[in-house]
């Protein structure tokens, strides 16, 4: 009888154990990452605490949200290009009661940098001029309704204009 009572005892132990893990609540870190002196929202700032793996990125509107946190004390950080690292210390992830995160970043100047763009030098390809055409004897013999006359097959490329046949031949280039 001992035995089965201390086994029962055992057993219900760790039943209480892996149900009290299983019901552990998360906490939730939400905020907004705003421009100090603009107001302006500032998307895609990331947002991490400290110590840990656990973090997000801001969206468009500057806001963030940090799901399944266990409950304690954690040290906010946040960054941005061409802003100062903000850090809030000491927040409270509670289930009970969180808090909303406004967090207002300055710029920095002194890490901005300039870009200098230089360009490779541009050679200029050679190109055959658009009024161009070669035309050589087989294409001359194989047009439609050209019956190898020179004249006649000029007039059926694009942009070619004849005057009356009882005149001169003379071909004006359309642009």
């Amino acid at each position: 009888m001992k035995n089965y009572l201390l086994t029962f005892s055992v057993l219900l132990s760790l039943f209480l154990l892996t149900v009290d893990n299983s019901l552990a609540q998360k906490a939730e870190i939400k905020g907004q990452i705003i421009e100090n002196i603009s107001n302006h929202a500032i998307p895609f700032a990331t947002v991490i605490l400290e110590g840990t793996t656990i973090g997000a990125v801001s969206d468009i509107d500057g806001n963030f949200a940090i799901k399944d946190v266990t409950p304690g004390t954690y040290n906010v950080s946040v960054s941005f290009i061409g802003y100062k690292k903000k850090i809030i210390y000491e927040y409270e992830a509670t289930t009970a009661n969180p808090k909303f995160l406004e967090i207002r970043m300055e710029t920095d100047e002194e890490n901005l940098e300039t870009v200098e763009i230089t360009a490779s030098q541009f050679n200029k390809k050679e190109e055959s001029p658009v009024s161009l055409q070669t035309l050589n004897q087989t294409e001359i013999q194989r047009n439609p309704g050209g019956n190898r006359d020179i004249s006649r097959v000029i007039q059926t490329l694009p942009g070619v204009a004849t005057t009356a046949s009882f005149r001169n031949v003379a071909f004006i280039l359309m642009e």
